[in-house]
C-alpha cells in the first residue's frame, strides 16, 4: 500500500472530509476496513490517507474525478459512520499524497505531544469546528506524510 507514483495524466480531484463512526473501530475493524479501501483504490487510481482518533475521521481522497466522486457517494451511504462533514472536493493540479492506494495512522496522545499542529486536538475532536476548513486538515494530513514512507 506504499512506494507507488501514479502519474498525473489528468487533472486530480481531491476530497477531504471528517465523520464520526458509529461505534468505536477496532484494530480488527480499521485492519478490514484499510484493507477493503486498499483493493478497491488500487482498481480505481485513487490514492490517498486515513486518520482516525476517538472514533473521528479525517481522510483525504485523491484520483481521477468521475471514480473520486463515485467512491466518495459511497463513503457518504456507509453506515458505519455520521456527521460526514465535506472540507474540500475540489481539482488539485497534482496529488498530494499520491504514495499508498490508503496511508493511515492511528492519532494517540503521543503524536499530540510531538506536532505542533495537533496540539489542539488535546481539547478537540477530529470532527470539531475549527478543524472543519480545508488548511487545517491539509495540516494535519501532511504531518504523518513523512512517517508513512
Amino acid at each position: 500500500a506504499s512506494g507507488r507514483r501514479y502519474p498525473c495524466l489528468e487533472m486530480i480531484r481531491r476530497v477531504i472530509y471528517v465523520s464520526k463512526a458509529v461505534r468505536p473501530m477496532g484494530d480488527d475493524d480499521l485492519a478490514m476496513l484499510l484493507e477493503r479501501a486498499r483493493t478497491n483504490n488500487e482498481k480505481l487510481g485513487i490514492t490517498g490517507m486515513l486518520l482516525y482518533r476517538d472514533g473521528d475521521f479525517l481522510q483525504v481522497l485523491e484520483g481521477p474525478k468521475d471514480a473520486v466522486l463515485m467512491l466518495y457517494s459511497k463513503i457518504i451511504r456507509d453506515q458505519r459512520h455520521h456527521s460526514i462533514a465535506t472540507l474540500t472536493n475540489a481539482d488539485v493540479p497534482e496529488r498530494g499524497f499520491g504514495d499508498w492506494t490508503m496511508a493511515f495512522h492511528q492519532v494517540g496522545a503521543e503524536d499530540l505531544e510531538r506536532h505542533d499542529v495537533l496540539r489542539p486536538l488535546a481539547d478537540h475532536r477530529l470532527t470539531d469546528v475549527y478543524l472543519a476548513r480545508e488548511a487545517p486538515a491539509l495540516d494535519i494530513l501532511r504531518t504523518f506524510q513523512g512517517e508513512m514512507a
